[in-house]
Parts: structure tokens; C-alpha cells; sequence
């Protein structure tokens, strides 16, 4: 993360895991190829990777926006259910207030 201005910032986050029997993502993360009460192992696991960029803006003292975009891709290909996409983009906000 870096601070442009004390009002302004960005950071970057960049995750990786890579999954060989499942036990990581097995059911807890609603993966088609892993659905709940599937026992871990017992599926093919996947490579998992994301890429955060999210913007620190804090217009006062006690409150910070966030807005961010975030790539993911899976080995797997289950962003749209059984053999689906590798890829997804995501966008949210999130607003916070600082004590």
C-alpha cells in the first residue's frame, strides 16, 4: 500500500492457492466441482488466484471509502457453475467509520 496525499492511498493484494486434492476449497467455498458434504480429497482441487486493487480515499477524519476491483481465475473453470468460466471481475465499495 502507498499514501499518495494524507487524504488519498492505494493498495494492491495478490493471492494464490494452489488446491491439488481439494482440501482447501472442498465445499466450504461453494465450488461446483467440490459441493458441501463432499468429503475433502475426494475431488480434482484447483488453482486459485486473485488480484485486489482498492483505493483508500478519507474525505475526514473519521471515515474512509474503499472502492476496489478484483480479478479472479480459477484452474478449475467454476465461476458459472460445472465447466464454466476461468475468470470473473469484481467491483465493490466499502465505507468505513474510524474511532
Amino acid at each position: 500500500s502507498a499514501d499518495f496525499t494524507p487524504v488519498l492511498g492505494a493498495a494492491l493484494r495478490v493471492d494464490y492457492i494452489k488446491d491439488n486434492d481439494g482440501y482447501g476449497t472442498g465445499g466450504l467455498l461453494g465450488f461446483a466441482n467440490t459441493p458441501f458434504g463432499t468429503p475433502p480429497g475426494n475431488n480434482t482441487g484447483q488453482d486459485l488466484s486473485s488480484f485486489t486493487l482498492t483505493l483508500n480515499w478519507r474525505p475526514a477524519k473519521n471515515i474512509k471509502i474503499q472502492p476496489e476491483i478484483r480479478y479472479d481465475h480459477t484452474s478449475a473453470g467454476l465461476f458459472d457453475g460445472q465447466n464454466g468460466t476461468h475468470h470473473r471481475v469484481i467491483a465493490g465499495v466499502g465505507v468505513s467509520y474510524l474511532f
